[in-house]
């Protein structure tokens, strides 16, 4: 919690006494659906309408929809699974917190934003999205947040350096990563690996401004031996991209280097971490910020010339 005005992040953190107070109340659907009684299933369906209306939207008179609603809770591998996630999360206060925090840094910046309501659920370990936001509503899947060490996730045959991202620490990157994609990311004109770059960038300047006190790894998704590896090589992984001429080319081959997910980044190191371009272009964007004396992430929505935010970041990692 930030009492004071201090500069940890990339903008002046704002201390949480001046925020908007922001309330978060998560409805966990996964739980209420999966302790229905299912001797009275359609009746108590009927009756959860009302509180998940983004769930139920169907016609619960129809029994071809009652039927594929009683199929998924009596599936022995779900059901399975949500005892786990009840094992792992038997409350949500401490992601209420979080998030109401998150909410009120994006209230501060953007007055108009209006908190979405929070719901859980089960989702089969949908890990390529596992948070997703539309019509002021925002759905987390749990059961992608069982710790990385989660033998489900193993059988299901999830590559490890997915499963270093499935844990609760990274609840509240996603759903800010989220709420960015289909709130506030503008249209940004990406032709280069330099384009790209200022454009992850600023994606990541923004989701630090809302979450403060998270670690740089997590926002990342690397593992902490991966970001000591960055930072202690970024100058010379620096000087490899300007050196070889790479800032200016477009083909695709380069573009899945630099910005594609893996376990490492094989043309550096087996310790470098993936997406090497998405750390540079953050390391860019603060600079820049911190050059041009930006106080919000407000201020870089709207750039569009990724050159110039080179130029004028005077970027040259010691």
């Amino acid at each position: 919690m930030h009492s004071c005005t201090n500069s940890s992040g990339d903008y002046p953190v704002i201390g949480t006494s001046k925020l908007p107070k922001t309330e978060v109340r998560i409805k966990r659907y996964g739980k209420a659906l999966f302790e229905l009684d299912k001797t009275r299933f359609q009746e108590e369906l009927i009756a959860l309408k009302a509180l998940f209306p983004q769930f139920l939207n169907g016609d619960l008179n129809d029994s071809a929809n009652i039927s594929k609603l009683y199929n998924f809770v009596s599936d022995t591998q779900l059901i399975a699974l949500y005892h786990e996630t009840i094992k792992v999360y038997p409350e949500l206060t401490k992601q209420e917190k979080s998030l109401a925090e998150a909410f009120a840094y994006l209230k501060y910046y953007f007055p108009s934003f209006t908190a979405p309501q929070v719901y859980t659920y089960i989702s089969g370990i949908q890990f390529d999205a596992p948070v997703m936001t539309a019509d002021n509503s925002l759905v987390i899947g749990l059961d992608c947040y069982l710790g990385e060490n989660q033998p489900r996730y193993k059988s299901a045959g999830i590559p490890a350096y997915q499963m270093r991202c499935m844990t609760p620490s990274h609840i509240e990157a996603d759903v800010v990563k989220a709420i960015y994609a289909v709130y506030f990311e503008r249209q940004f004109t990406v032709q280069t690996i330099l384009d790209e770059m200022v454009h992850t960038g600023i994606r990541y300047a923004f989701i630090k401004a809302m979450l403060p006190d998270m670690p740089d790894h997590i926002l990342l998704g690397y593992s902490e031996e991966q970001y000591r590896w960055i930072r202690k090589n970024e100058a010379s992984v620096w000087r490899s991209i300007v050196g070889e001429e790479l800032l200016y080319k477009g083909d695709q081959k380069l573009f899945r280097k630099f910005f594609g997910d893996g376990p490492f980044t094989q043309e550096f190191s087996t310790e470098a971490p993936p997406r090497i371009g998405d750390y540079i272009g953050w390391q860019i964007v603060r600079q820049y910020a911190k050059q041009k004396g930006l106080a919000s992430p407000q201020d870089l929505l709207a750039l569009n010339d990724a050159q110039g935010v080179l130029a004028q970041s005077r970027y040259k990692p010691k």
